[in-house]
């Protein structure tokens, strides 16, 4: 065994919290001074030979209490506290509805897109998860949300909207249809989301209404595309 080897094995044991002075005095007589990249170091440190990464504990830091943007307060006060009472709103967001789910439907037939959809592990069925149109698949809420964006998304033929930016604001369906159909489907299965709420169809129809609301309002003033983002960070 080298000096050097001797020296590690001699000094790694030592505790790090022990002084210097110590660690010098417990290992002076095992040195080899004949080595001179030994004898030419004044003082030796415990951390300089440990063999150990230092240890650190595995829990987080304490989360620090944040204030949400006010874009963020505004929509949620838009959403939670606003209703909707036009009925011209109404009559064309079941068009909006029916133009979409056809959009989806007509992008079935593209095997680029099915080949996209379904559950991540064939055959799972999730118990009172929302069903994707047009398909034997019953998903958990995420993933049917992009399943059923995807067909909508797929042909490019549903609503646009042009402003500062552009956008198709019917894609927010892909979201809302899953939520609302989970929602309805635990509830009746004795699930007790939302207080037990079962969705109807208008409620689906008035958070289309918002989602465009809400959409098409930041497209008005802001660009994202000469930042190089696409419209669907609006989705």
């Amino acid at each position: 065994m080298s000096a050097i080897n001797r020296t590690l094995r001699a000094t790694s044991v030592q505790s790090i919290r022990l002084p210097t002075r110590a660690v010098r005095a417990q290992g002076l007589n095992r040195f080899n001074f004949t080595n001179p990249a030994i004898r030419t170091s004044p003082t030796l440190r415990t951390s300089s030979f440990s063999t150990m990464s230092k240890l650190q504990s595995g829990a987080p830091p304490a989360p620090v209490a944040r204030e949400y943007d006010p874009e963020i307060k505004d929509i949620a006060s838009f959403v939670h506290n606003t209703p909707i009472d036009s009925d011209l709103a109404f009559d064309t967001a079941r068009f909006v509805f029916l133009d979409t789910l056809g959009c989806g439907l007509e992008g079935l037939r593209f095997k680029e897109c099915t080949k996209l959809l379904g559950p991540i592990v064939e055959g799972t069925v999730v118990p009172n998860g929302p069903k994707v149109p047009g398909t034997p698949f019953q998903l958990d809420p995420v993933n049917a949300a992009f399943n059923i964006g995807a067909m909508i998304r797929w042909l490019d033929y549903n609503d646009c909207w042009l402003a500062a930016e552009w956008g198709h604001p019917s894609d927010n369906l892909g979201a809302i249809l899953a939520v609302a159909d989970w929602i309805s489907r635990t509830n009746r299965a004795g699930g007790n989301l939302g207080n037990g709420k079962i969705i109807t169809v208008k409620e689906v129809l008035e958070a289309m209404i918002k989602a465009h609301e809400i959409q098409g309002c930041l497209a008005l003033l802001n660009s994202f595309n000469k930042v190089g983002l696409d419209h669907v960070v609006l989705v």
